[in-house]
């Protein structure tokens, strides 16, 4: 950087330098953790929205079996909301 100055005729001054390097520094780590927060919490939603998806297509499967076999299967709302499937 003192050489730049020195080409352009200019006094450097290292504490703009540095004022300047730090705020373009911060601004780009900010918008870095920014980008990996949103793909974890897309790639977070994706993966519940797929297992959940796995889960009732079980127990579907499940039914589907069972019912060949004369078995029961009872279907239970949990306190989170889930389904669960349970044969008898």
């Amino acid at each position: 950087m003192k050489h730049e100055a020195q080409q352009h005729a200019q006094e450097f001054k290292e504490d703009e330098f540095r004022t300047e390097y730090w705020a373009g520094y911060f601004e780009n780590q900010q918008s870095e953790y920014a980008e990996l927060f949103f793909q974890a919490l897309l790639i977070g939603a994706l993966g519940a929205y797929l297992f959940r998806k796995e889960r009732r297509s079980c127990c579907v499967l499940s039914r589907r079996s069972t019912r060949s076999f004369g078995a029961r299967v009872v279907t239970t709302k949990t306190s989170t909301g889930s389904t669960r499937c349970d044969s008898h």
